[in-house]
């Protein structure tokens, strides 16, 4: 099977040469971006068993490319998917579902999505705001922390 392994890296501090380096390598299973915030983000493609083994191999070429480079970089993110698939997409709640997942009324989740420490929203729609199940459940996690009370996570799922 073949998957598209994604590496995100900061974005380089000699920025300007680093870009000129990258241009050079010619790795036809690299496509290599510099991101609009300047991050780099190394694709790699290849043949692998399994997710696991598919990052194993690919970590192995963009580490090797990286060092003929003379570059030495620490990825902030991967993600893996297989080829002919679309990288997954989060699963989104409005706050009908937060209310719901946080056993709270809908008003009183608007009233949290004004504070700091609430996750900002994906997308802002007609609808209203669109938010990532991961960051609220993160945000759910440390409110319970917070308050000292068991998250109500469980309860939902």
């Amino acid at each position: 099977m073949i998957w598209h392994t994604y590496f995100e890296f900061k974005r380089p501090h000699e920025y300007i040469v680093v870009r000129a380096r990258l241009d050079n390598l010619d790795d036809s299973d690299l496509l290599i971006t510099f991101r609009p915030e300047g991050n780099l983000e190394i694709r790699h493609s290849g043949n692998a068993d399994s997710a696991a083994r598919g990052i194993q191999q690919a970590m192995l070429h963009v580490n090797r490319a990286l060092l003929k480079l003379g570059l030495d970089f620490q990825p902030i993110a991967i993600k893996i998917h297989p080829a002919g698939t679309r990288e997954p997409m989060p699963k989104l709640l409005g706050p009908a579902e937060i209310s719901d997942m946080l056993r709270l009324t809908k008003p009183r989740v608007t009233q949290l999505a004004k504070t700091a420490d609430f996750p900002l929203p994906i997308a802002v729609l007609r609808m209203g705001p669109v938010y990532s199940e991961r960051d609220i459940e993160e945000y759910s996690e440390l409110r319970a922390i917070r308050l000292c009370t068991p998250t109500p996570l469980a309860a939902y799922e």
